[in-house]
């Protein structure tokens, strides 16, 4: 058997009062300190989740454009909107002991005088044709925009 102590009857009240105290504020307001905290909690994540999205739809859209003022990648609209310009490279060839020898002997060769061209004028390499002459000196057909 459990014994139960017995306190003075002043005891006995001050005990009483303040355990009719605390019911009170259980009674009064247990759940709307929690459910206020919980409410925020969830409107600071979506406000997180927003500005989060929002800074990746701005970094989507801000990385291209550093990239292309950079010069790391080309300007698609500029490249599409200019007119495309040919030049004919000629071959400057030589007789040397009784053969031909060109300086543009291949595509490659083709490829990068036409490259060199266009940079000259500082316009961007499209395409090559390289067109070889037998007897004769080779010509390049080059195109930049």
């Amino acid at each position: 058997m459990i014994k139960k102590k017995k306190y003075s009857k002043s005891t006995q009240e001050k005990l009483n009062i303040s355990l009719s105290i605390e019911n009170k504020k259980v009674k009064d307001n247990p759940l709307p300190v929690i459910s206020k905290s919980v409410q925020r909690s969830k409107v600071s994540k979506k406000f997180l989740l927003s500005i989060i999205f929002c800074l990746f739809v701005l970094l989507i859209l801000i990385v291209p454009l550093l990239l292309i003022q950079l010069n790391i990648i080309q300007n698609p609209a500029l490249f599409l909107s200019k007119k495309v310009q040919n030049f004919i490279i000629k071959d400057e060839c030589s007789l040397v002991v009784g053969q031909l020898i060109h300086n543009i002997k291949d595509e490659g060769s083709c490829q990068l005088s036409c490259i060199t061209r266009c940079n000259t004028y500082k316009l961007k390499y499209y395409n090559s044709t390289f067109k070889e002459n037998v007897g004769d000196c080779n010509s390049c057909d080059c195109a930049c925009k």
